[in-house]
């Protein structure tokens, strides 16, 4: 496969232009290639973080098993059937 990959001055898109085999093999609708560039387009510089903002807590994590044989574990278990809704 080969493609070639040409590069805007600042603020434009790199885009990679599949070759001629890779064009035979994947064929790709314009629509397609439409979508694909658009994804590609240049995403805006995160925010910066907040004062006073504190780092998120460590998670927990739970006890070592201290068993070296199986066990059965005993529990309920509750189903229902549900339909999704938009509130």
């Amino acid at each position: 496969m080969h493609g070639t990959l040409s590069v805007i001055g600042a603020g434009g898109v790199a885009a990679i232009q599949p070759g001629p085999a890779a064009l035979a093999a994947y064929p790709v609708s314009p629509d397609v290639q439409a979508q694909g560039l658009a994804a590609a387009q240049a995403t805006p510089a995160p925010r910066p973080v907040p004062d006073g903002t504190l780092p998120l807590s460590p998670p927990q994590i739970a006890p070592p098993i201290e068993r070296a044989q199986p066990t059965t574990v005993k529990l309920e278990l509750e189903t229902r059937k549900v339909t999704g809704a938009h509130e």
